[in-house]
């Protein structure tokens, strides 16, 4: 079940499905509609997908469909939606392109709510880097203006992630850009993070751009990191500081999310991930 998604208690799902607690717990022990994630004292927690499919399935008993039988359509309809995954990833891509280009913020938060709602991170962090790579690299005034639109909702899926972690009980890590590297990329790297079960603590403002060995790492024993992101969608890569700095802090699993063609010997280093900055998959 993918951590970024925001967790409900049962109290709150029953509010905003209608349906109460007796009735969710049935459908999951009988029919095995929903599979609540479990906290370590055996509490349901729901994710958005699940309020979701239970609105779906809300839905078709409306219909007059037996409960017995949802399960079964529910999962036709969403094997059918994954066989469309690649050519809605790219007509996705068009779309969001166009409002930017055409400064249509109600369609392009249409847009994106789709795309939030019909894919899942594996599928809408590469589009949402791939939109922003071509508006900055095309057209500065779209850039600008996609940037306005998708940093708020990053931000707010950022603080729904956060509600399912802590900083106290989960892994912690640093999320710092090279200069240059959009705010929208920087963010979609820490949801990827908060995804393998880290709790981000995100830098906006690369003040380690000078290369402060101590600095950063003052910062990362004060906030008891563990792990350090850096993300950087530029060629321009110092690759000599990054395998000094993993030298320095044998201790700090360092994760670098770098342009796909870069060649780089980091991940020959104990403790050190690459990843391609447009995919978010590992080198």
């Amino acid at each position: 079940m993918p951590i970024s998604e925001a967790l409900y208690p049962i109290r709150e799902v029953s509010n905003l499905t209608g349906v109460n607690s007796i009735t969710l717990r049935a459908w999951e022990r009988r029919y095995g509609l929903i599979e609540p994630v479990r906290t370590e004292g055996g509490h349901r927690l729901y994710t958005q997908a699940h309020v979701d499919l239970i609105k779906d399935a809300v839905n078709l008993t409306e219909q007059g469909v037996a409960i017995s039988q949802v399960k079964a359509l529910l999962d036709e309809k969403a094997n059918t939606k994954k066989i469309d995954f690649n050519a809605g990833e790219s007509d996705f891509q068009n779309r969001l392109m166009e409002y930017a280009f055409s400064f249509d913020a109600e369609h392009l938060n249409q847009e994106l709510d789709n795309l939030f709602n019909d894919l899942a991170e594996l599928y809408w962090l590469p589009v949402l880097s791939s939109v922003t790579k071509k508006l900055k690299k095309e057209s500065r005034s779209g850039f600008i203006f996609w940037e306005s639109q998708l940093i708020p909702r990053l931000q707010t899926r950022m603080r729904f992630a956060m509600r399912s972690l802590s900083p106290k009980t989960e892994k912690t890590i640093w999320v710092e850009s090279q200069p240059g590297t959009p705010q929208t990329v920087q963010l979609l790297a820490a949801l990827a993070m908060a995804v393998k079960g880290y709790y981000p603590f995100v830098n906006f403002y690369s003040i380690y751009a000078e290369q402060n060995y101590k600095e950063l790492a003052s910062v990362l024993d004060g906030l008891n990191c563990n792990a350090l992101a850096l993300v950087s969608d530029t060629k321009v890569f110092d690759e000599n500081f990054w395998s000094q700095w993993a030298d320095k802090n044998p201790g700090v699993v360092t994760h670098f999310f770098l342009d796909g063609s870069l060649q780089t010997q980091l991940d020959s280093k104990v403790n050190c991930s690459l990843y391609n900055i447009q995919n978010f998959t590992r080198i």
